[in-house]
C-alpha cells in the first residue's frame, strides 16, 4: 500500500537564475540542489561548490587555482588555506585524487597520498626549485605583503 504525502516536492520557493541574462530563467531551490529550469545551472548545496560552471565567471569559482604545471603534475593553492603557513598542493594532470601538501620554509612533506617514491622525490625536486616562485604566487594570491 503506498501512502499519501510519502514523496515530498522539493521545491521550496522561486527566485531568477543567477547565470541567465535578464533573469529570464526560473531559479529554484531544493534541498539538495538548486538549479535553473532555463539554461540547466545547478549547485550541489551539500559542498557549495557549482557543477556546472559559467564560463565567462569562472575566476570567481576557482577555488583552487592552478600555479605551476610540470612533468604530468600540477601545482594548486586552496583558498581555505588562508591563514595557514606558505604551502603547495601537488596533483596529477590527468585528475586522480593523488595529493601531496608540501610546507614552503622549510621544504617539508605534510602529507602524501598516491604517489609513489619517485614520483614523490621529482615533485619535491620542482618545489625546491620552483620555491621562491610558489612563495611570491602565494603572497599574491592571499593578499600578503
Amino acid at each position: 500500500m503506498r501512502r499519501k504525502g510519502r514523496f515530498k516536492k522539493l521545491v521550496m520557493n522561486k527566485k531568477e537564475c543567477p547565470r541567465c541574462p535578464g533573469g529570464f530563467g526560473e531559479w529554484q531551490e531544493g534541498i539538495y540542489f538548486d538549479w535553473c529550469n532555463n539554461c540547466g545551472y545547478e549547485v550541489d548545496k551539500r559542498e557549495q561548490i557549482p557543477l556546472q560552471v559559467p564560463s565567462a565567471n569562472y575566476e570567481e569559482y576557482n577555488m583552487m587555482p592552478v600555479v605551476w604545471q610540470e612533468e604530468g603534475f600540477k601545482f594548486v593553492f586552496s583558498a581555505h588555506d588562508r591563514g595557514e603557513p606558505p604551502h603547495i598542493h601537488a596533483q596529477r594532470k590527468s585528475g586522480r585524487r593523488d595529493n601531496m601538501k608540501v610546507w614552503l620554509s622549510p621544504i617539508e612533506v605534510e602529507y602524501c597520498k598516491g604517489f609513489n617514491s619517485s614520483e614523490k622525490a621529482a615533485i619535491l625536486a620542482i618545489v625546491e626549485r620552483k620555491r621562491d616562485f610558489f612563495l611570491r604566487k602565494w603572497k599574491e594570491f592571499f593578499g600578503e605583503s
